[in-house]
């Protein structure tokens, strides 16, 4: 009694090697999704540390822009206030005067 003939030996051995093709073939389309994957994780990560240069970036400018418009109104208030100041200095040298002059007519 003949184990296997020639021909289901071959056909055996021809289905392990394919067995064993799809068994590696299927690996490898795994190991180059993954590497894909990888490379969209990679891409995502440069974007996202690009946004955050671009955000840091941007509130820089911002605050350089309100640092110099709150320096103008400082400015401006500052002025005002000088204005303020002369006028009220005036004004009491002129109510003293006319106090002056009031009590030396009563007087």
């Amino acid at each position: 009694m003949e184990f296997l003939s020639p021909i289901a030996l071959i056909l055996l051995l021809s289905l392990a090697l394919v067995l064993v093709g799809w068994f590696f073939l299927s690996r490898f389309e795994g190991l180059l999704r993954d590497k894909k994957e990888d490379q969209a994780l990679l891409l995502m990560q440069q974007q996202i540390a690009q946004l955050r240069v671009q955000l840091s970036q941007a509130l820089d400018n911002h605050t350089q822009l309100v640092q110099q418009q709150l320096g103008q109104v400082l400015g401006n208030v500052n002025e005002r206030l000088k204005e303020n100041g002369e006028i009220l200095e005036r004004t009491q040298q002129n109510l003293g005067e006319r106090l002056d002059n009031a009590a030396r007519g009563c007087g």
